[in-house]
């Protein structure tokens, strides 16, 4: 499936445009729905309802997109993966944070993923490295 979208975020839609961008929205959503079919008919039901819980909201972003002219910000799976690793560092077996930790394990997370080349930096600064440790992956070695 294919929708091709103009590549700036305040461009206007026109009504014809309108018209076959939601045909084809209508399109892409029998044919996935018709892939949920399948894969229930070959029993592959924790795909098939994974598949059907995602069409519901698959196409969003780009009706937004339609009705306003301009598109919404494209941060869903950026904030899923920040909490995803959030959620992992809270739920491992054996840990016990109080508020203000957990608090300041998901500032952590936060920083880590949302700015870049900064915290390599800000660890560079904090442990004062200043070139002086070189670390070199060279491999892994099975002994039986």
């Amino acid at each position: 499936m294919r929708i091709p979208l103009p590549t700036q975020n305040h461009e206007s839609v026109s009504e014809n445009e309108k018209l076959e961008l939601e045909s084809q929205i209508l399109k892409a959503e029998i044919e996935m729905m018709n892939l949920v079919k399948e894969l229930k008919y070959k029993q592959y039901y924790e795909t098939a309802t994974y598949l059907d819980n995602a069409i519901r909201n698959f196409f969003t972003h780009i009706r937004i997109w339609i009705r306003k002219g301009t598109a919404p910000p494209k941060v869903s799976s950026q904030i899923e993966r920040l909490m995803r690793e959030i959620k992992l560092r809270f739920k491992k077996i054996g840990t016990n944070w109080s508020p203000r930790g957990a608090a300041q394990m998901s500032k952590l997370v936060l920083k880590q993923n949302t700015s870049g080349n900064t915290w390599g930096e800000y660890w560079s600064e904090a442990l004062k490295l200043d070139g002086k440790i070189l670390a070199r992956y060279v491999g892994v070695q099975f002994v039986n």
